[in-house]
């Protein structure tokens, strides 16, 4: 039956959540989110991204990428950590120090502990940085 445009319903779709089951394959899970791409909103683009574990997000290898050139302003306290320079300050020390001032700001002691404690373990003067972060942030 065919309605007259007076008449016609007009919908919106919007995806709010789009959640894979683990052992999904990533062509599978790819081709779903470019169907459904349309009917994502920016706020549900952003959640498809965070929602992911960790493992699956690339803060491993953006985080020591972008250490050199991070600001990091605390609305509590005011103070800045600023390694914007190019000061001749080891990357791996970078990232520790900025991993600690980040930690700092949780709820969680926890995480702070952790960083303090553990992250020279993992994570090494030489070698792969970005692999050595993965198994810091992944480790518990």
């Amino acid at each position: 039956m065919y309605l007259p445009a007076a008449e016609r319903l007009q919908v919106n779709i919007n995806v709010t959540y789009l959640g894979f089951d683990d052992e999904m394959k990533f062509r599978t899970r790819k081709e779903i989110r470019d169907l459904l791409d349309a009917f994502v909103d920016e706020a549900g683009a952003y959640r498809l991204i965070w929602d992911r574990p960790l493992k699956r997000q690339p803060v491993h290898k953006d985080f020591p990428r972008l250490s050199c050139r991070l600001k990091i302003f605390s609305h509590i306290d005011g103070k800045v950590f600023d390694h914007t320079t190019d000061d001749a300050t080891p990357q791996h020390q970078i990232i520790f120090e900025a991993l600690d001032v980040i930690a700092k700001y949780t709820k969680e002691e926890f995480i702070s502990s952790a960083v303090k404690q553990h992250f020279n373990e993992f994570v090494l003067p030489e070698g792969d940085l970005s692999e050595q972060l993965l198994r810091f942030l992944l480790s518990k």
